[in-house]
């Protein structure tokens, strides 16, 4: 999916954005185009689910280094303390 489609669909838009917009202040642009291609998201409390479209995306975000650095990001712009890729 291109960044240019509709926004990815998910239950907190803004917060989602929140971690958007920090993610392009940092200029983390390999996270960010991904996070963009998410097939949807969702969060309960402080745990953010993120469904891939396809399973190299998966791959990518499941690889110990990408994924500390999206906690990372993620646990000081929005307070999520786990993400969880399906």
């Amino acid at each position: 999916m291109d960044s240019d489609d509709a926004p990815v669909p998910g239950n907190d838009t803004a917060r989602w954005n929140l971690l958007l917009e920090a993610l392009d202040k940092k200029f983390q642009l390999g996270l960010l185009e991904k996070l963009r291609a998410a097939k949807s998201f969702h969060f309960e409390g402080n745990t953010l689910y993120i469904e891939c479209f396809t399973k190299a995306d998966l791959d990518y975000f499941e690889k110990p280094a990408v994924k500390t650095q999206l906690a990372v990001f993620a646990e000081d712009a929005i307070t999520v303390e786990q993400i969880i890729f399906k």
